[in-house]
């Protein structure tokens, strides 16, 4: 035999549906929320990328520059016939 839940039941049981599809929705929004404040940031940090890659490339040329520049200066330096030694950097 079938039997019905006691009365107040169905009420209570409609109550949670909604709180749960309300609680859906609300999440949804979140997610999407969430996803576009990650897009917005992965868009940032390409950026970045793409600058820090470039300033590596022009600091090597610059590098690339300078070692051309000493290798000169060694030159006419050897052609004088005199002798330097080797720079070291100090740290402080």
């Amino acid at each position: 035999m079938l039997e019905f839940p006691p009365p107040g039941t169905i009420v209570e049981v409609r109550k949670a549906l909604k709180s749960i599809n309300r609680h859906r929705r609300n999440t949804a929004m979140k997610n999407d929320d969430r996803l576009q404040n990650l897009e917005i940031k992965i868009a940032f940090l390409e950026k970045t990328i793409e600058d820090l890659s470039e300033a590596m490339v022009e600091q090597d040329r610059v590098l690339d520059d300078i070692r051309k520049e000493i290798a000169d200066m060694r030159k006419s330096l050897d052609k004088d016939e005199i002798e330097l030694e080797p720079y070291e950097p100090t740290r402080e």
